[in-house]
């Protein structure tokens, strides 16, 4: 049995009352441009106390304030000074909206009067994490402290992506930089403007938390947290607070190291972004199929139909047995029209992951994965109906045939080695090259990609007045690809888009040579094949490949399937997958 537990965002009373009131204020979403609207005399009156790590030197006793503003033309959120008559206003910090998963506004309990500041004693910390009841007399213990006085703290989660043209030595080493000074503002100007163009890497933590000026009316500080949630995300705050999540977790994928992945990165993140999740925990083969499949009737599970997303963490054998667990429901096209999909790499290849990052101009990374789901903007993907004589899959990846495949599944015997079985073998398999010879049928795209292709029963013969094109012949390479990468390190089909609405079919004819082949082989990785000799890209909405060698595997997303003849549509933005392209 699979361990499924339920997880829920861990918020206070007082926070979540807050929250409440932050989401259910009216707010117009009817207008695209209402998202960028600002509250600008608002956001003034809301005084934030200038955190140390901006002003390491300001006195405690009398406090320095900050506000937020939001540029409308560099769509940015600007942390600037308070100011008067007598000061010059600089700016603090700059967040960019797109590096938010959520803005939350958290009560930090304090002892003592407020004006005792040496003798204010933590129950909440500043970050938000439960610390410890301090207790000062030997009165018995009880469970609050008898006087206690209340701080709001606007807390933003964020995570920017590194700035790689910044890194030195010093970093390495664990030691930063000493902070630039505080930028002034010219008139008509921002300090973006003087930024050098950046390198950017993968994405980490850097949340900002700011203690507000104490005020007795929360009025302001409610309309500026709903003002920047707008812009963070173009969905109602009040849907985002909604989703709830099934995480499909692969404890033997890979390296094994989907659990440690899920507790340290993808569980603190999603509840940051307020998200609600249930986890199960596989136990053997095809289970995630299963749990897929399960009506529940007895209350311990929750059907598949009262989550809005699924995530897998592991590799892409865990999707494909979501897929299929899926195809198997007699309601698949209303589960695949309302759930969203998430892939978060924990296995050997991670080709769905590596997919969604490059589309979405991320980096390859559990915390970058984590990061796009976390955020829940999504993208529709095409999938593909696959047909071999006796059963039909739903497919999201790759189909194989001949060398990828003859590598992919005889390569499983040393499995144990990780991606660098896939280089041996593949080495081993040009040296013992192998031709298949097939009929390959398919039908070029129109116009109209948007909607899919009817199929006859492979046992009949395909349509002749549709523009089918067949061809008998040797192939020794025949992938057809809906993503960009077949794993983290194989970008094997560069003109592939996650949404369109074609196979890209990367074929190489038997008249290559061992050496060319080779050559083809090393360039894989990046896609540099692309523009070589005897490699050719066909484009196609439906195709049928009828092998007359036999002896070769029907590889579907990295699955053996039924061998001998197979057919293919493709299904046009079937689904939606947590990824901002």
């Amino acid at each position: 049995m699979g361990n499924e537990s339920s997880k829920a965002s861990n918020l206070n009373a007082p926070l979540l009352s807050l929250q409440s009131d932050i989401c259910n204020n009216n707010m117009d979403r009817s207008s695209p441009t209402s998202a960028l609207e600002w509250p600008e005399d608002v956001a003034k009156r809301v005084k934030l106390i200038v955190p140390p790590e901006y002003d390491p030197y300001q006195d405690p006793e009398n406090p320095s304030y900050c506000y937020i503003r939001f540029d409308r033309e560099k769509k940015k959120f600007m942390v600037a000074s308070d100011v008067d008559a007598t000061t010059t206003q600089t700016i603090l910090d700059i967040v960019d909206p797109e590096d938010i998963i959520n803005i939350k506004v958290e009560i930090e309990l304090l002892t003592g009067a407020p004006t005792s500041r040496g003798q204010e004693e933590h129950i909440v910390r500043n970050d938000g994490e439960e610390g410890e009841l301090h207790r000062a007399t030997n009165e018995p213990p009880v469970d609050t402290p008898s006087d206690t006085y209340g701080c709001a703290i606007l807390s933003i989660f964020a995570y920017p992506k590194r700035n790689l043209s910044e890194e030195s030595i010093l970093n390495s080493c664990g030691m930063k930089r000493k902070p630039e000074p505080f930028r002034e503002i010219s008139e008509g100007t921002t300090p973006e403007e003087t930024v050098k163009p950046q390198l950017l890497g993968h994405r980490h933590k850097h949340h900002r938390y700011f203690r507000v000026a104490p005020s007795e009316d929360m009025t302001d500080l409610s309309t500026l947290v709903q003002a920047m949630r707008r812009i963070i995300s173009p969905v109602d705050c009040t849907s985002l607070d909604e989703r709830r999540l099934l995480i499909i977790i692969n404890p033997v994928s890979g390296k094994k190291t989907a659990v440690d992945v899920y507790e340290k990165t993808v569980a603190p993140m999603l509840e940051e972004a307020s998200v609600s999740y249930d986890f199960f925990i596989t136990s053997y083969a095809r289970h995630a199929e299963e749990r897929m499949r399960q009506q529940p009737t007895n209350g311990e599970l929750r059907d598949i139909s009262d989550y809005s997303g699924i995530v897998s963490i592991g590799g892409d054998g865990v999707v494909h047995e979501i897929l299929q667990g899926i195809h198997r429901r007699p309601d698949a096209k209303e589960i695949l029209k309302n759930l969203k999909i998430g892939m978060v790499g924990a296995g050997t290849s991670n080709g769905l992951s590596a997919t969604l990052a490059h589309a979405s101009d991320e980096k390859f990374s559990p915390m970058d994965s984590a990061f796009m789901i976390a955020k829940g903007k999504t993208s529709a993907i095409d999938l593909s109906l696959y047909e071999t004589t006796n059963k039909s899959y739903l497919s999201f990846l790759t189909f194989s045939w001949a060398y990828i495949a003859d590598i992919d599944i005889e390569s499983e015997a040393i499995r144990f080695m990780g991606f660098l079985r896939f280089d041996l073998w593949g080495a081993l398999r040009v040296v013992t090259l192998r031709k298949y010879r097939a009929k390959f049928s398919y039908l070029p795209p129109t116009e109209d990609r948007s909607t899919g292709v009817t199929l006859p029963p492979l046992n009949q013969p395909l349509p002749t007045d549709e523009g089918w094109v067949c061809c008998e012949d040797d192939f020794v390479v025949f992938w057809a690809s809906q993503v960009t990468h077949a794993g983290e390190q194989m970008h094997h089909s560069p003109p592939s888009k996650i949404d369109d609405g074609v196979f890209n079919i990367f074929i190489v004819r038997g008249n290559v040579s061992r050496f060319r082949l080779a050559l083809i082989a090393l360039t894989m990785a990046h896609g540099g094949q692309v523009d070589m000799p005897y490699v050719e890209f066909i484009q196609c909405t439906a195709y049928r490949l009828e092998p007359i060698t036999m002896g070769s595997f029907n590889d579907l997303d990295g699955e053996v399937v039924e061998p001998g003849p197979i057919q293919a549509a493709v299904i046009p933005g079937a689904m939606q997958a947590f990824c901002n392209p």
